[in-house]
């Protein structure tokens, strides 16, 4: 059975391999924060794990996780690049058979209409259409 743990690890190979860099070494350079700030965003939100065990997979503090995941949320909404990210992420991890989080959630309606609208998607037909073709 996959855990959150196995889905961590597949947001952060995913993001990993997006950015085509190491972003959990302990590696504060620019080029590494913001892929490392996505990854740690998206761990949080879809996954609800704790600010302080996403510190602990990446060397931080909880107050800078917490820090993180305000930041790129308010990005996703108002820069284009961060948002087109952050959007095809959630594409290549939503077709990953191996990405549990749509296979075992109660609440799989909300969560497709949470990730449309985060994704300001034209509709949720789209991502509805995704789900029935992983199911």
């Amino acid at each position: 059975m996959k855990t959150n743990k196995d889905n961590c690890n597949l947001i952060i190979k995913t993001v990993q391999d997006y950015f085509e860099m190491d972003i959990v070494e302990n590696n504060r350079k620019k080029e590494v924060m913001l892929p490392k700030q996505i990854s740690q965003y998206i761990i949080r939100q879809h996954l609800k794990m704790s600010y302080q065990k996403i510190g602990g997979l990446y060397g931080n503090t909880h107050a800078t996780i917490l820090n993180n995941c305000n930041k790129v949320g308010g990005f996703i909404q108002y820069d284009k690049y961060i948002s087109k990210c952050f959007s095809e992420i959630m594409n290549i991890l939503i077709l990953n058979e191996d990405f549990i989080l749509f296979k075992n959630d109660i609440n799989k309606s909300e969560i497709i209409t949470k990730i449309y609208s985060e994704l300001n998607l034209r509709s949720v037909n789209e991502l509805n259409l995704i789900y029935s073709e992983l199911k």
